[in-house]
């Protein structure tokens, strides 16, 4: 007696000839689990779009509460767009989460802005920067190298690939793979370990094992690490202090 058949809308789409289901999921499975007998009238709404942009448009723009989480409104402008087509799924996923860590400072300044924002800058104005990060992640398996599919670590790599492209390259490949270190002290080392040893506390809790540390706190471990290797020097522990310090070194 509570359901309300007028607030349900199922919504399509129509372009180049064929029909998309933009919403409708959830109700199509609750469809299922009801009486046969029971009358649901709700509404069904046709939409038609003049291009793919367009499409893209108004599924970012239906179900904007906890349905269409901040994540799934980028995938839809970006997945599979000229540009990011090829992207694994799981780079697409934390690459605009990285970003958006790394491009404001805070977290007050990241509530400010909405998925729309993001993807906005993703494709503009930072499309050269994303589409470095981008490859690099997809060069690297995500079973294999689940300690980079980090936001944090992801911010750490846009600002690196941000200062210096190819040192930022030479950095990275040995943090994921542990390959082409020959010093004990190494940075890249001592960064790599940590981020095996650990688990980002993402303040929704954690089901690991691993010690957790915020996601500041990994973000400035990783700029550590790199200021230390753009200056040639060793590590013997990996601090991260709460200084300017641990700003990217300039190239």
């Amino acid at each position: 007696g509570t359901f309300h058949a007028e607030l349900v809308n199922i919504i399509v789409c129509k372009h180049n000839g064929k029909t998309y289901r933009m919403n409708g999921q959830h109700t199509a499975w609750a469809r299922i689990y009801v009486d046969t007998d029971y009358s649901c009238m709700v509404n069904y709404l046709v939409y038609t779009a003049k291009s793919d942009e367009d499409m893209r448009t108004l599924y970012a723009s239906i179900d904007r509460s906890s349905p269409r989480t901040r994540a799934n409104v980028i995938t839809s402008y970006l997945a599979g767009t000229e540009g990011f087509e090829g992207v694994k799924s799981a780079t697409m996923r934390v690459v605009p989460m990285g970003f958006a860590m790394w491009y404001w400072k805070t977290k007050h300044d990241r509530q400010k802005y909405d998925g729309d924002d993001v993807a906005f800058l993703l494709r503009t104005d930072q499309y050269d920067l994303t589409r470095k990060v981008c490859a690099f992640l997809d060069k690297h398996s995500s079973r294999d190298c689940k300690h980079l599919r980090r936001a944090p670590v992801v911010a750490a790599m846009f600002a690196t690939f941000h200062k210096a492209p190819q040192i930022a390259f030479d950095f990275w490949v040995p943090v994921a793979t542990g390959t082409g270190i020959d010093k004990v002290g190494d940075p890249r080392l001592k960064l790599r370990n940590e981020l095996m040893r650990v688990a980002v506390d993402t303040g929704n809790g954690s089901h690991s094992d691993k010690k957790t540390v915020s996601q500041e706190f990994m973000f400035r471990q990783c700029i550590t690490a790199w200021n230390a290797f753009r200056e040639g020097r060793s590590l013997q522990l990996l601090k991260a202090a709460r200084t300017k310090k641990t700003k990217p070194a300039k190239p």
